[in-house]
């Protein structure tokens, strides 16, 4: 029997497949013939209350599965009912690796929205930060202002000083003139 798992590649069907199986029995790999094996498993849906041994390969997004029913290998002419069991039992598999390769897409995708929001509470952090930025320089710049007034006072104080001190100086000039001179 051969079952296609569109978009999965060969060591994802392997893996799956070892799991999968892997609840009915121990499931070795033959590396010569580069497929995996169970002896002796249960699979009530297929072989009933005996034992079958299943040979597999993973070629091109597809499952190669033989069933040796002990008697000979599963197929449709001599085991039709165990046929169709074994098409359902293989069908589900592929359920199974499709809905794994969904939930790794879901888990992508969760990551990626995961980033997204810690992207936006930055970019948040940073608004908020500009706006204090900006308080920062309006409290500076009412601060200057209140500043220039106040400066602007101190010079008039100082252009008075000034004046008057002109006043004075210009006084003992006319002192240090006047001494001696009578």
């Amino acid at each position: 029997l051969i079952i296609s798992v569109p978009d999965a590649d060969e060591k994802l069907i392997e893996k799956q497949w070892k799991d999968y199986i892997g609840e009915y029995g121990k499931v070795k790999k033959n590396r010569k013939a580069n497929e995996y094996y169970a002896d002796d498993i249960k699979i009530s849906s297929i072989s009933g209350a005996g034992s079958i041994d299943v040979y597999s390969q993973s070629v091109d997004g597809q499952l190669i599965a033989f069933f040796d029913m002990g008697n000979g290998f599963l197929s449709s002419e001599t085991h039709q009912n165990d046929f169709e069991n074994a098409e359902v039992f293989l069908q589900e598999f592929a359920f199974t690796v499709k809905r794994y390769m969904i939930n790794e897409e879901l888990d992508d995708q969760k990551d990626e929205l995961e980033d997204l929001v810690r992207d936006l509470e930055r970019l948040k952090r940073l608004n908020e930060g500009y706006h204090k930025d900006i308080e920062q320089a309006k409290e500076r710049i009412a601060q200057a202002e209140i500043n220039i007034e106040e400066n602007i006072v101190d010079q008039e104080n100082k252009v008075k000083e000034i004046e008057g001190q002109e006043i004075k100086v210009e006084e003992v000039r006319e002192r240090l003139e006047n001494v001696g001179k009578k």
